[in-house]
């Protein structure tokens, strides 16, 4: 449902952008306010662990915090009800008309969710297997990347209109890539940790592009 969800909202999204050549900057922002409240989300669970004892241990501060998220959700979905569709998808139906260039670039972006798969998804495991740090390290290192995409995320717009979106996004993936090599070479988690921080700022900021 999630997945259906994010889907969908990208469309509807692009649909809302009244003015021609604001795309780069509505979906950059729409990036930086979700890295923000996401952000916000995860440092809220350090207070609510600390107070665990009080609220009947860790189990039951996770619970409470899903309740919490589908509060949040429930309360949500709603308001999406507000926003009017414009164009074709308002009339309802369905065909699927899949240009060769819009092909290729899905092409090209299914080889970069297996990089991911492969190495990305599990870099978490990897760190803690490598320099033995644990749930506050790596919670640290969620909210730090965060933030260095929000940052570069901002710039991204700036750089498109300088550059071109095509040769910004591809700018910005090649210059991640040196960084990233980098991280199994580190001899230290502060080390891999900042490189890793910045190789997410740049592949990261192009997702809006």
């Amino acid at each position: 449902l999630n997945a259906a969800w994010n889907v969908s909202l990208g469309p509807l999204l692009a649909d809302s952008i009244e003015e021609d050549g604001q795309m780069d900057a509505v979906f950059s922002l729409f990036q930086i306010l979700n890295l923000a409240f996401s952000s916000l989300g995860s440092m809220l669970t350090w207070p609510l662990l600390e107070l665990s004892a009080r609220l009947g241990g860790p189990l039951q501060v996770y619970r409470l915090a899903i309740a919490a998220c589908s509060l949040l959700f429930a309360a949500e979905a709603p308001l999406v009800l507000l926003v009017r569709e414009v164009g074709a998808r308002a009339q309802g139906g369905f065909s699927l008309r899949v240009s060769s260039v819009a092909l290729k670039l899905a092409g090209l972006n299914a080889l970069l969710a297996l990089g991911a798969g492969l190495g990305i998804w599990n870099i978490n495991y990897w760190f803690a297997r490598k320099y033995g740090v644990e749930a506050a390290e790596l919670g640290a290192l969620a909210v730090a990347g965060n933030l260095a995409i929000l940052a570069a995320t901002g710039a991204a717009p700036a750089l498109s209109s300088r550059l071109g979106t095509l040769n910004a996004v591809v700018a910005l993936q090649l210059a991640s890539i040196p960084l990233l090599f980098a991280v199994p070479l580190s001899p230290g988690f502060p080390l891999a940790a900042a490189l890793y921080v910045a190789r997410s700022a740049l592949m990261n900021a192009s997702n809006p592009l």
